[in-house]
């Protein structure tokens, strides 16, 4: 699954923070609230992230296993499109 940044860095955001609150979303992030409302819902729609509740009844998100296996996927398909990149420039630097 290709993640678009914006959810790329929710989710990044997750996996440093653990949990968040769609508003710490909103003033992170340089987007609309209700874009951050549609990514969250995609997001849990897929089962990369779930919301849950703290004692105080506030809604927070927290990363799935599946969304931190999606992440790490993300991660070693841009390391090895850099790679490639990389060899392509060796190979015209050398003709």
């Amino acid at each position: 699954m290709l993640l678009s940044q914006r959810k790329q860095e929710i989710m990044e955001l997750l996996k440093e923070k653990r949990s968040i609150s769609v508003q710490a979303l909103i003033e992170l992030l340089p987007v609309s609230p209700a874009t951050i409302r549609r990514y969250i819902v995609s997001l849990e729609k897929d089962g990369l992230i779930r919301r849950t509740r703290t004692g105080d009844n506030r809604k927070y998100y927290i990363l799935m296993p599946e969304g931190e296996r999606t992440l790490q996927n993300e991660y070693e398909r841009i390391k090895k499109q850099a790679a490639d990149m990389e060899r392509v420039l060796q190979k015209e630097e050398e003709s």
